[in-house]
């Protein structure tokens, strides 16, 4: 691990690890030093969180592009309530895939998202992207990382993307009073030697409440409107365009004074339901990818070992995952 910087740009090393089909794939970034992994803590993310964050570093889930890939639901479920996840993955080889994010969003977890193309395993590094916000002058590389925390991260492609809500960008959050009235203003354009964006959507608890599709004689799709608040929420904003152009911002929270969450309370039974029933899978989950040449450094029997020795702590985690999820039902 380490950062090496040449002119304005820095390369800053990571790691995926753990990495299993029982409990998703993990990323660690911006940590100070290699972090060791054994048997004892491979199947405990939380472990793997206390390390990175007690070295500086981050960790995220990988590929929750798709929505259960490596059981990648299952350890969003049982993590999420904890805080031990840093940011997911959300765009990887020219898809998008935000249902997972939305799920948990609207659940009131703030999460942010990243972008990564899985080089060498069938893509070319950068296709994908995530681009963090900073202030002017800003210790970099320290401050990129800070800001991908506080989630002021846009994902592409290509397409450039931003998003204001009271003059706040993505990661912020307001505590407006209900019936107040929101500013939201939007922009995207794209080199149009890569295409041409079709649209440029609000999306609020998942739901598009504002979209347009004709460009300005700049080339930029623009949206400025003003929008009452009515609950707690979250937006974000979103385009996409021919030949595969895609890119989305981080979304930004709305608490409304007084409360605490801004989950969406009229989607939370049915989300709770499947975020139990993604706990359910974890519980009749048998080790199944431990022979994976990719684990080569492990043996098959050491992590079979590893899985059932873990089984009375996941247990037990997987209840405390159980009972915060009660507990903001019942609120």
């Amino acid at each position: 691990s380490g950062r090496s910087t040449q002119l304005d740009t820095w390369l800053v090393s990571g790691q995926e690890a753990p990495r299993s089909a029982e409990l998703a794939h993990w990323l660690i970034v911006n940590n100070e030093q290699h972090i060791a992994i054994s048997t004892e803590d491979y199947f405990q993310p939380d472990a793997i969180a206390q390390k990175t964050h007690d070295l500086g570093g981050m960790l995220g889930l990988a590929h929750v592009v798709w929505d259960n890939m490596y059981n990648v639901e299952a350890a969003l479920a049982l993590e999420a309530p904890f805080g031990t996840i840093d940011f997911i993955e959300i765009f990887q080889f020219g898809h998008l895939g935000t249902a997972l994010w939305y799920d948990f969003l609207n659940m009131g977890f703030m999460l942010a998202p990243t972008a990564g193309s899985d080089f060498p395993w069938g893509d070319v590094p950068g296709r994908e992207r995530v681009y963090v916000q900073t202030d002017p002058g800003a210790d970099l590389p320290t401050a990129w990382f800070q800001g991908l925390k506080q989630g002021r991260s846009v994902v592409t492609n290509g397409p450039i993307i931003r998003l204001e809500a009271n003059g706040e960008g993505p990661g912020a959050v307001l505590k407006p009073k209900k019936g107040d009235r929101i500013i939201i203003t939007a922009k995207a354009a794209l080199n149009p030697d890569y295409g041409k964006l079709e649209n440029l959507e609000i999306v609020v608890n998942g739901t598009v409440i504002a979209d347009v599709r004709k460009s300005d004689e700049q080339g930029y799709l623009k949206i400025d409107f003003t929008w009452p608040v009515t609950s707690g929420a979250w937006l974000a904003a979103r385009t996409k365009g021919n030949q595969g152009a895609t890119a989305h911002t981080g979304a930004i929270y709305i608490i409304l004074e007084g409360e605490t969450s801004f989950a969406d309370k009229s989607k939370l039974p049915p989300l709770i339901k499947k975020a139990n029933a993604a706990l359910d899978r974890l519980l009749r989950t048998e080790a199944s990818w431990l022979n994976n040449p990719e684990n080569s450094h492990f043996s098959k029997e050491q992590l079979k070992q590893a899985w059932e020795q873990e089984k009375q702590r996941r247990l037990e985690r997987i209840a405390a995952a159980r009972a915060f999820y009660e507990k903001i039902l019942n609120k």
